[in-house]
Formats: C-alpha cells, sequence, structure tokens
C-alpha cells in the first residue's frame, strides 16, 4: 500500500473481548474515526514489550462514531477496542489514511 491510500475495515469483536488497530509492518496510518454498534472502551497498547503494556483513555455508550482525536498508529503501538457488551459479539470500523 502507499502513502495516502485509505486504510477502513469492519471488525466483529466477541463478548467480553477486544480488538487491535495496527498498521502493517513499517507503515503508519492515521485513524479518523471509530464507529461502534455497542458500548466500547479505547486504549492505546504498546506490543515492542512483554508483557504488552496498555492505557485506557475513555469509552463510548451505544452506538455511535468516536471522533474526537486522531490516532498514530504503526505495527507495533495501536488502538485496542473493547466490546463491553458481556453476552453479544459486536462491530466496530475504522478509517484513516496511510502516512508511511
Amino acid at each position: 500500500m502507499a502513502v495516502g491510500d485509505i486504510k477502513a475495515k469492519v471488525v466483529e469483536i466477541p463478548a467480553n473481548n477486544y480488538a487491535d488497530i495496527l498498521a502493517g509492518a513499517g507503515e503508519h496510518w492515521i485513524i479518523h474515526n471509530i464507529y461502534h454498534e455497542h458500548d466500547i472502551r479505547l486504549c492505546v497498547v504498546d506490543k515492542s514489550t512483554s508483557p504488552e503494556k496498555e492505557v485506557c483513555f475513555d469509552e463510548a455508550q451505544g452506538k455511535g462514531v468516536y471522533a474526537k482525536f486522531v490516532f498514530h498508529v504503526g505495527d507495533k503501538f495501536g488502538l485496542r477496542i473493547y466490546n463491553l457488551d458481556a453476552e453479544n459479539a459486536r462491530k466496530i470500523a475504522y478509517d484513516g489514511v496511510q502516512v508511511k
């Protein structure tokens, strides 16, 4: 992929689980929007350490779009989105652009 390419995906997250948003090896992305159909928790995750580290910084309730900030993600440092529904898998989607 090339600089300027759109990065977008829909992901189904199992109940009480998470999905990571990470760029491909050697790439950097800017994530602009995170769409959610249920309650989510947002965290940054550093997978370059063992054990990996995360810092959770916000939650969004119900369905909507999380567009308060833009996020720079790489192949080892990115976003972790938790599905806070204890009973059902839920979908999220994101979009952004490749910058490196």
